[in-house]
């Protein structure tokens, strides 16, 4: 009698019982490995889907914070298109052509600059109390669209009087290209 088998003997023996358990237990098993991997699967997409929910909180709670531009930093200065658009929520194009009306005869004989910062200062210091006291309705609708966008107002303020300079651009037929010049 032979005590030892050959490594393929032993292969030919176990073959058909591993693949009798094996097969079995894979087509069991596969099923479970992929019900697990698709949960997992699920539960990192809930978890991206509240990073970008996250994210998304952190961005607006930083746009808040420092706001989208309303004017354009160059020479001459002038609105964004967000700019633009808060401009018309407030019609500032109306309560600067009234302004400018009242304004124009002090400040006729001022250069542009001298005109741009005039608008920028009143708009700053007395528009607000101006018009609370001559438009409480206007008044009104700065404050509750500063609110709903979450901007200050003296952002606000700054649109008005660039609506406000343009307008009195407008009556003197003063040029945007004049605001470098300092001196008359």
């Amino acid at each position: 009698m032979q005590d030892t088998f050959s490594l393929q003997e032993v292969i030919e023996k176990i073959a058909p019982w591993i693949i009798i358990i094996v097969v079995p237990f894979l087509f069991w098993k596969i099923p479970v490995w992929k019900t697990r991997i698709e949960e997992k699967i699920e539960n990192i997409e809930e978890k991206i889907e509240k990073l970008e929910s996250r994210y998304e909180n952190i961005f607006q709670i930083l746009v808040g914070a420092v706001g989208q531009p309303l004017v354009k930093s160059n020479s001459p200065l002038t609105l964004t298109d967000y700019g633009i658009t808060i401009s018309e929520k407030i019609n500032a194009g109306g309560v600067a052509k009234v302004y400018a009306e009242r304004l124009f005869p002090e400040i006729k004989n001022l250069n542009a600059y001298q005109i741009q910062e005039y608008c920028f200062e009143y708009c700053k210091n007395s528009l607000l109390d101006d018009l609370k006291l001559a438009n409480p309705g206007q008044y009104e609708t700065i404050h509750t669209v500063a609110f709903e966008d979450g901007i200050e107002i003296n952002k606000i303020t700054r649109v008005i009087a660039i609506q406000l300079r343009d307008a009195i651009f407008s009556m003197s037929g003063t040029l945007h290209e004049d605001l470098d010049k300092h001196s008359s």
